[in-house]
């Protein structure tokens, strides 16, 4: 039996068949794009995608630095490597801001984080963004992101979702998150 890749059809590509593990998304869990205000994108992937070539990654989606939310005990065993880049290639190339599984930073960090990667973005800055699966961390600082940059958090939660599946608040502190950037 062969099975397609749907996202293939679904973007007009032509299907090509995923016969066992053998498709990229399969695999680390792809890359997507969700769009910003300013006609830029904000990519989200999981650690998968970016540990084993951080270089090969910014690449393929053509994105200027890197935000890693995960925290080094997540990381370092499989891709010390990619621990190391993420230190030497900070500031210009990369964003560590270790968040806990299913956690949420404090409002004054994250609001500081936020506005840095709002300005990148201003400048034309492309981000991929990343936690350990791109769906909880990444989703709610890339809705964090969205609002700071002017969108309404329902608008930023449903566009976040719309283009990266299941990716938002995955938890009552990220949920937290959310509702205290809305609150003036």
């Amino acid at each position: 039996m062969s099975v397609v890749d749907p996202s293939s059809a679904a973007a007009g590509r032509p299907q090509v068949p995923m016969d066992g593990w053998y498709n990229d998304r399969a695999r680390h869990g792809g890359a997507d794009a969700v769009p910003l205000p300013n006609g830029g994108r904000l990519w989200l992937c999981g650690k998968h995608f970016v540990g084993p070539d951080p270089d090969a990654a910014l690449a393929a989606v053509g994105a200027s630095a890197v935000v890693c939310l995960n925290q080094r005990s997540e990381l370092v065993d499989r891709y010390p490597h990619y621990v190391e880049w993420l230190r030497t290639q900070a500031p210009l190339r990369a964003v560590w801001f270790p968040i806990p599984d299913l956690g949420a930073p404090h409002l004054d960090a994250a609001t500081e984080l936020l506005e840095s990667l709002c300005q990148r973005v201003e400048r034309g800055d492309t981000l991929l963004v990343h936690c350990g699966a791109g769906i909880g961390r990444a989703g709610t600082i890339a809705a964090g992101l969205l609002m700071a940059l002017g969108s309404g958090a329902a608008d930023a939660l449903a566009l976040v979702a719309a283009h990266r599946p299941m990716a938002g608040p995955e938890a009552g502190a990220q949920r937290d998150l959310i509702a205290a950037l809305v609150a003036p």
